[in-house]
């Protein structure tokens, strides 16, 4: 079944794992090297938006959320009835969910929720 999927899918699958990792890695260096978890999640929010490498993070993690979205809207709309095309429309909705929990941030979720809600609207109008 994995055979079946589309290279092109492969290949996002596989670039959007090694970002979840290298997200992982800084998130983990993140909270090592500073003390983020103080305040309420607004001043947490912002203390965070000022460490190193957040804005690189922040807009490749946009970038994936996006790639992600439109590939699995593409599989969507391209024939469902072959079993590649369902596992590839399945794996980007789990890395959109472990993405999301990988980097959990108010700002991040919130692109994350409407542009989860602008692919599944424009799947449905097909």
């Amino acid at each position: 079944m994995i055979r079946q999927i589309p290279v092109e899918e492969k290949a996002t699958i596989l670039a959007s794992l090694a970002y979840i990792i290298a997200l992982a890695f800084y998130k983990h260096w993140l909270h090592s090297q500073y003390d983020v978890m103080n305040g309420s999640l607004i001043e947490r929010a912002f203390a965070t938006a000022g460490k190193p490498w957040y804005w690189f993070f922040l807009l490749t993690g946009f970038a994936f959320i996006i790639l992600l979205v439109c590939m699995g809207v593409h599989l969507f709309r391209k024939d469902m009835d072959k079993p590649g095309n369902l596992v590839g429309v399945i794996l980007n909705i789990v890395l959109i969910v472990i993405l999301v929990t990988v980097f959990w941030d108010p700002i991040f979720t919130t692109f994350v929720v409407l542009a989860f809600v602008a692919g599944t609207s424009a799947a449905a109008m097909s």
